[in-house]
């Protein structure tokens, strides 16, 4: 067991013995750090977000109601606020008013339904009905 620990510490020191001493670098290595600090920079611009097409008509009166699938194929109920008209309409073929469905976005769970829909040959996008609190009706009251 002594030999074994004498024979280690003699390869170590001898290791230890033709170890180089590590070489400092040349000051011009690090004095772009200096001349040009990150944290004094200001921020790069944002870039411009891309303007796009895409945007809910003021003038819409169609809101989603809801979105369904049927056999794979993708579809919503609208709304019409004014009219209070209901439809459905999907990819397939256009709505008694001109409505077709293009895309149903992503939503996640608490957010109100969206769909990308072409409305007299503009491409719009319709949001879904904010739901209102049902309340209770109250019983009447009875007589003494």
């Amino acid at each position: 067991m002594k030999r074994c620990l004498s024979t280690l510490l003699l390869l170590i020191a001898v290791s230890a013995a033709k170890a180089e001493e590590p070489k400092a670098f040349s000051v011009n290595r690090y004095s772009l750090l200096w001349q040009s600090n990150a944290f004094r920079k200001a921020p790069p611009p944002k870039p411009p977000k891309p303007k796009r097409d895409l945007a809910r008509k003021p003038d819409s009166n169609w809101q989603v109601a809801g979105i369904f699938v049927i056999q794979g194929k993708q579809g919503a109920v609208v709304m019409n606020s004014k009219t209070k008209a209901v439809e459905q309409i999907s990819s397939d073929s256009e709505s008694p008013s001109g409505l077709r469905l293009l895309r149903v976005h992503d939503t996640r769970v608490g957010q109100l339904p969206r769909i990308e829909v072409i409305e007299n040959g503009q491409r719009i996008l319709l949001t879904g009905i904010t739901p209102r609190p049902v309340t209770a009706a109250k019983p009447p009251k009875k007589g003494k």
